[in-house]
């Protein structure tokens, strides 16, 4: 059993390249993902979605369903998983990628259904969390352009993806560790991740190139400002115009 994301989906192809090109950079990260593969869906396939209409032919977005359960808010389940480093990984990709669709208070954004704990775990009554979801990342609710590459976006000092209870379960040898391996990506590496992207989900050759620099660009940002952002305070600061008095 699995999750299918396909073609004539209300979000749009773009929604299928995200979650894509997403779940792959997880696991490049070390992050544990759902397993995944592309499918071809033909025109004697009937596969209605959940709410309306059906899929269309072409390649679509396949996830192998597990045991286990969305988030309640319970911190019980963040005490028995068995890779709670996945958490700093998880707040580190979403700031990366800009994922409003896991935990961004500007948009009021609180999605526990896009927080899910495997009981394929290796431990005798542990969890596992999975990096999963990504269909809103990067441009959230639209089609990606150009534009995403602009340079507000690829310097946002945001923190995405960080729920107050992972606050205490974030640990600054974790996010460095996650740092690191964003700072060492390369083009190459990135250019590949694009590349997994089928045509007909209509990524455009100039807005797939924008992507990749984006990307880059944004890796470099995010290795090199994460840890300062999560751990250490504001500087604060003195209006000195008066001479200081006040």
């Amino acid at each position: 059993m699995g999750y299918l994301k396909a073609l004539g989906n209300p979000d749009g192809p773009h929604a299928l390249a995200k979650d894509l090109l997403g779940t792959h950079l997880a696991a490049k990260l070390g992050l544990p993902t759902f397993d995944y593969a592309l499918i071809e869906i033909t025109d004697i396939d009937d596969l209605p979605f959940a709410k309306s209409g059906k899929a269309e032919p072409g390649p679509a977005f396949v996830t192998r369903s597990e045991d286990g359960s969305t988030w309640d808010k319970d911190m019980r389940m963040l005490e028995k998983i068995d890779n709670p480093d996945a958490i700093s990984g998880l707040v580190a990709i979403d700031t990366w990628l800009r994922n409003m669709d896991r935990y961004f208070l500007p948009l009021n954004r609180v999605n526990l259904d896009n927080v899910f704990f495997s009981k394929e775990s290796t431990g005798d009554g542990k969890l596992s969390l999975r990096a999963m979801d990504f269909s809103h990342a990067i441009q959230y609710g639209g089609e990606l352009t150009i534009c995403d590459n602009s340079i507000d976006k690829v310097t946002d000092d945001a923190v995405y993806g960080l729920f107050p209870e992972f606050r205490e379960k974030i640990t600054r040898d974790a996010i460095r560790h996650f740092a690191s391996i964003l700072g060492e990506l390369t083009r190459h590496d990135i250019d590949d991740a694009v590349g997994l992207i089928p045509r007909e989900w209509q990524l455009e050759h100039n807005v797939g190139t924008a992507l990749v620099d984006y990307l880059v660009r944004r890796a470099k940002f995010v290795a090199e400002s994460i840890e300062s952002r999560l751990f250490d305070p504001p500087q604060l600061t003195m209006d000195l115009s008066d001479g200081g008095d006040s």
